[in-house]
């Protein structure tokens, strides 16, 4: 079959466009079942590769990789491309388009091997046509292809086909006259249930507790997928850390659950002023069901459900909630496309409803618009959280508020430039239950602009720097974009005297810079100014605040530590927030930490702790001690847990928890679990 293969060999350098001293070479081919790659990527010092990692789907970025991507609808979207790596380990790494969850049944099994050799090291991958998403074709078709090689040691990227600095997709390789196998795929049921068994202390007593669920995937063609989510087990993922640093709003924090993760790429949903679906909205489900794919070449359609049919929390507001989320994108050739998204949440305290419209085009070879539009129903009770338990929700009186929201931006770029305008509104009357927008009742136009580049022959291998301004009045009266005229010469003729405007809410601007140095340290800065206004306030609070960072990582990159202090004003009040990190790795052990310290208004300080050892690829142990202390309230919490698992393979999975990976505290409690697919 390699005989007969497609081969390549001038892979270049993605910043140089030149070929690097040390060459790959490839072999392309595929049958009926599967497309087959083999690599040989030569290296002059081949004591020096670095193969470190050796568990399934974590990342190789510290390692000597390759990837090969494929777009098999041929539409350069990042979306529907597919990515398979492997490091000279033989350790493989993959990401599927549109998304997928982890367990290898339903992100799809796939092979490959890897030997260094006295010139380099050579790898194989065989991927099935089964578990990639491909359109139903008979006759000869042309898919978009790529082969990446990461010199890693040498903090570089060759391609065969070079996409440039700005990721021009529409440059990756053709691969032409593919006969796509119809008889390949058949519709497939995976069904994973589970069952989880164990004690855990409340109200100084062990309770029992034994519970189970499954999720189902369903398959009905190669273009789409279903989901159905019985139970889903929340409690045993590991959550993500909320920071502690000083901030007016609400802090973002991503989203880790598997059900959420599925068909991620299917339902992103930034508005321009802020996102219409945040899935952390929805904390507990008894049952969730989801529908993405392709219905053409450039249609894609998400459907996601989820329904709460009993109290799980106590909480009279919460029973019988169901959230819905729809999406429809259409693409129009290179650089162009629209998509509507609907968002429903319906419970017995609210129901809401947000539509949201984008459309974007790329109106040169550099530039491109987009232009956004969103409006939403809202009815519900408005209650202070203080006496909502002592309202009977049958007779609590109803509130009805409709809005909207509109931006417009602009993009341009090149190799070592980008830079973004923008300008929109968001009415007082809009809201997105299951969003997430920091500040309703605003008009802000802003712009960004960073540049940067790299080096190849200097001591300094990367360097960039950002700038950005901001402004925001309240939006108190008036519709839509009327009067941004307006609104943009007061921006400009109240710079010096904020105070003097009444719609003023807030402004800033700031520069951020870091370098690189081929010595791997790294040093980044970032000062910024601004001012704030709290709603009714007659004057405004004069923010600034500066930052210093270093940070270092061995050439193996399994050593890194990054020290840094920010400083400034923030609600007429000084702010320290010093803080340090690092992380190891020696062969199957890694460990992490995190530390850092706020002196504010709160004087609070964080610590995590990470640890990990992999007795085998398939079966390991590791856990995480989150320790917050509040100072000013001479309060400290903790919350350990570890795991012992046996995961990452194909077949049953077994998991033994200690403490709570979910939660805020410490919760005496032990678990078990197992996965079985049927």
């Amino acid at each position: 079959m390699w005989q007969e293969a497609a081969t390549g060999d001038r892979f270049t350098d993605q910043k140089t466009i030149e070929e690097p001293s040390d060459k790959t070479r490839f072999w392309l081919g595929y049958d009926e079942s599967a497309i087959y790659l083999a690599v040989y990527c030569y290296d002059s010092e081949p004591d020096r590769i670095l193969m470190e990692e050796t568990k399934r789907d974590v990342g190789l970025w510290r390692d000597d990789h390759i990837t090969f991507e494929i777009d098999p609808y041929h539409t350069h979207n990042w979306n529907d491309f597919s990515s398979f790596s492997v490091n000279p380990r033989g350790t493989q790494s993959s990401d599927m388009g549109g998304g997928r969850s982890g367990k290898t049944e339903w992100k799809g099994d796939w092979q490959a091997a890897s030997k260094v050799t006295a010139d380099g090291w050579v790898t194989e991958m065989s991927i099935p046509w089964a578990i990639l998403t491909y359109p139903s074709k008979e006759e000869p078709t042309t898919l978009g292809f790529n082969v990446r090689r990461s010199h890693a040691r040498h903090h570089y990227e060759s391609q065969y086909s070079n996409i440039g600095r700005t990721w021009r997709n529409e440059w990756a390789g053709d691969w032409v006259a593919v006969q796509l196998p119809a008889s390949v795929f058949e519709p497939e049921l995976l069904v994973l249930p589970f069952l989880a068994a164990g004690a855990a202390e409340r109200d100084d007593a062990f309770d029992q507790t034994a519970r189970g669920g499954l999720d189902l995937r369903y398959r009905p063609t190669p273009q789409l997928t279903g989901l159905m989510a019985v139970n889903p087990d929340f409690r045993n993922v590991e959550g993500e850390v909320e920071g502690i640093d000083f901030t007016r709003g609400e802090r973002f924090v991503e989203e880790s659950r598997p059900f959420f993760q599925e068909g991620r790429g299917m339902f992103r949903s930034w508005s321009g002023m802020g996102d219409y679906f945040y899935s952390r909205r929805i904390e507990n489900i008894d049952m969730g069901a989801k529908l993405y794919g392709k219905l053409g070449q450039r249609t894609n359609l998400g459907f996601l459900g989820a329904f709460d049919f009993a109290d799980q929390h106590g909480d009279p507001w919460s029973v019988h909630r169901q959230d819905y989320i729809t999406t429809l994108s259409q693409g129009f050739g290179e650089g162009a496309g629209a998509s509507v998204m609907a968002v429903r949440r319906d419970s017995e305290r609210e129901q809401n409803s947000v539509w949201g419209y984008q459309a974007h085009t790329r109106i040169t070879r550099n530039t491109s618009v987009q232009a956004r539009y969103g409006s939403s129903a809202w009815r519900g009770v408005e209650l202070d959280e203080d006496i909502e338990a002592e309202v009977d929700s049958d007779n609590a009186p109803l509130v009805y508020r409709h809005g909207d929201l509109a931006q417009l931006s602009m993009d341009a770029w090149n190799e070592w430039f980008f830079m973004n305008i923008d300008a929109g509104f968001l009415s007082p009357g809009f809201r997105s239950s299951n969003g997430f927008f920091e500040y309703q009742g605003r008009r802000n136009a802003g712009i960004f602009i960073s540049g940067g580049n790299e080096f190849r022959d200097s001591i300094v291998r990367n360097m960039g720097v950002d700038l950005y301004a901001n402004y925001s009045e309240r939006y108190t009266e008036g519709s839509g974009f009327e009067g941004m005229d307006a609104f943009l010469s007061r921006a400009v003729s109240t710079i010096g005297d904020r105070d003097s405007n009444d719609a003023f809410f807030r402004d800033g601007a700031g520069f951020w810079a870091g370098i690189w140095l081929r010595n791997n340290l790294s040093f980044r800065h970032h000062t910024s100014v601004g001012h704030f206004r709290e709603e009714g306030a007659d004057t405004s609070d004069n923010d600034w605040s500066t930052s210093w960072s270093v940070g270092f990582e061995s050439e193996d990159r399994n050593r890194r530590v990054n020290v840094g202090h920010s400083f400034g004003r923030a609600d007429e009040v000084r702010r320290h927030f010093p803080s340090v990190g690092g992380s190891w790795k020696k062969d199957r052990f890694s460990i992490s930490l995190n530390a850092s310290f706020l002196r504010h208004i709160e004087q609070r300080q964080q610590h995590i702790l990470g640890l990990n050892y992999d007795i085998s690829e398939t079966i390991g142990i590791g856990g995480r001690l989150v320790f917050r202390r509040d100072d000013i309230a001479d309060e400290n919490t903790w919350n350990p847990y570890i795991s012992f698992r046996r995961s990452g393979e194909t077949g049953i999975e077994t998991f033994l928890i200690l403490g709570d990976p979910s939660g805020d505290t410490f919760t005496p409690r032990m678990e078990g679990k197992v996965l079985f697919p049927l």
